[in-house]
């Protein structure tokens, strides 16, 4: 497991690795915004590469954001974690990511390092990790997906800068809020997205 773990000691594979993650800083050159895709979700080395590939971004490139494919909303807790903020890594992942990817090692391993580099008093320029997908349900609720988080965001901005209107859609909301709920493989009961005309 730990082959490519750039959080482990270097094995033999280590200059390998390096060979290729300099090899591709080449092909980066001097780009300002670089995409890596993935050929299935949780796949182990794949996740341990892209550890390594981004901290020699962040090392060597300069590199100051990542996003990842889990949601803008939710996504804030780890974005403020990796700043410096409260809480704990395997907490704020399950309630920062999406879609069980909290489960991953190797994304806890990813929001570890990023906060250990952000608090390194050396290092002027802070690293930020942000959600960029629509947003859903954190993985600490595994029971259902659904829109509430971002929902429940949005109201509580209303109600912080207009009161009036915040009452208006929170009305019109909350008899939609349980209607949100969807599952991928199952049916939730009488009230879910599914549900809805």
């Amino acid at each position: 497991d730990d082959l490519l773990d750039y959080t482990a000691d270097q094995t033999a594979l280590g200059p390998v690795v390096d060979a290729v993650v300099d090899s591709l800083g080449r092909m980066i050159g001097d780009a300002p915004l670089v995409a890596l895709s993935e050929a299935v979700h949780g796949g182990e080395e794949i996740l341990e590469f892209r550890n390594q590939l981004l901290q020699y971004l962040i090392e060597q490139k300069g590199f100051t954001a990542i996003a990842v494919e889990s949601g803008l909303v939710e996504g804030r807790c780890v974005h403020d974690y990796v700043r410096g903020g409260p809480g704990e890594a395997a907490e704020v992942a399950a309630k920062g990511l999406n879609w069980g990817f909290d489960a991953f090692r190797q994304n806890h391993a990813l929001i570890e390092w990023l906060r250990a580099y952000n608090s390194n008093a050396r290092v002027r320029r802070k690293i930020n990790l942000y959600g960029f997908d629509t947003s859903g349900t954190p993985s600490s609720h595994r029971r259902y997906w659904s829109n509430e988080v971002s929902l429940g965001s949005v109201l509580r901005y209303l109600r912080s800068v207009d009161a009036a209107a915040h009452g208006i859609f929170e009305q019109r909301l909350s008899a939609l809020l349980e209607y949100s709920r969807f599952h991928f493989r199952q049916a939730l009961g009488p009230v879910s997205y599914g549900h809805l005309t």
